[in-house]
């Protein structure tokens, strides 16, 4: 009995002393950190609306056909691809005189568009014909880098 009691002790005493520490002691080294690399566009991405308004549902479609088609011929003169072209289907709204009087006053059609540009130089020039376009709307720009 007097053995089973000394090694009880001697079990309890060295449970203690054998306990794992969450940190190890000092002096110890916390590194944190993070990258950051900037690099120069090479590509560009165009957004934009094309929105026409009309009497008839018609008329407001095919003038979203016209300006789409000019639109096309310009982007062909700037090396632009119709693989670089990504063109949404056309929406069509009802136009109403006000929230109260629900009579319709005519129809919108438009049509959201969104043009890659894998080389930089034609940006200037695509942007400027956009942003004289009448019926053109909502254009946004984002550049990114394909490397």
């Amino acid at each position: 009995m007097k053995l089973a009691t000394i090694t009880t002790a001697l079990a309890l005493t060295l449970s203690g002393a054998v306990q794992a520490s969450p940190l190890p002691d000092f002096p110890f080294i916390n590194v944190t950190g993070a990258a950051k690399l900037e690099v120069a566009p090479d590509k560009a991405r165009i957004q934009f609306v094309i929105r026409q308004t009309a009497d008839k549902a018609d008329a407001a479609t095919e003038a979203v056909y016209k300006q789409g088609r000019e639109l096309m011929q310009f982007l062909a003169q700037q090396g632009i691809t119709e693989a670089d072209i990504d063109a949404a289907q056309i929406n069509k709204e009802a136009l109403f005189k006000d929230y109260n009087n629900r009579a319709i006053t005519g129809y919108e059609a438009s049509q959201p568009i969104m043009v890659t540009l894998n080389e930089l130089t034609n940006y200037v020039a695509v942007m400027d014909y956009l942003f004289k376009q009448p019926q053109i709307f909502s254009i946004s720009g984002s550049f990114d880098s394909s490397q």
